[in-house]
C-alpha cells in the first residue's frame, strides 16, 4: 500500500475552523485531511488538520503568512483579469 504518511499540522477548536484552513491549503494544491477528535458526530468538537509529511513545511509557511488586508481584498475585487500587464 502506498499511503502518504500524514502528520499533524494544527488542532482547531471546531470543524469550521479546520475546514477553512483545509480550504486555504487545497487552494495551494496541498493534500489535507480534517479529522474529528471526539466520537460524537453532532457536537462541536476539536479537529486535527493533517498533511503529508513532505508538505508539512510548505503548509506551515502558508498558514504563517498574514491574511490580505481589507485594502488588498478591495483592490483584487475590482481588478480586471488582465490589469496586471497580461495581454487582453
Amino acid at each position: 500500500m502506498n499511503e502518504a504518511p500524514w502528520v499533524l499540522l494544527q488542532v482547531c477548536r471546531d470543524r469550521i475552523t479546520g475546514e477553512v484552513i483545509a480550504g486555504r491549503l487545497r487552494a495551494e494544491s496541498i493534500p489535507v485531511q480534517v479529522e474529528r477528535l471526539g466520537p460524537l458526530p453532532d457536537f462541536e468538537q476539536s479537529v486535527e488538520v493533517r498533511v503529508p509529511r513532505w508538505w508539512h513545511a510548505r503548509a506551515s509557511q502558508i498558514l504563517a503568512e498574514p491574511p490580505p488586508s481589507e485594502e488588498e481584498l478591495a483592490d483584487l475585487a475590482v481588478r480586471t483579469p488582465f490589469q496586471d500587464g497580461a495581454p487582453e
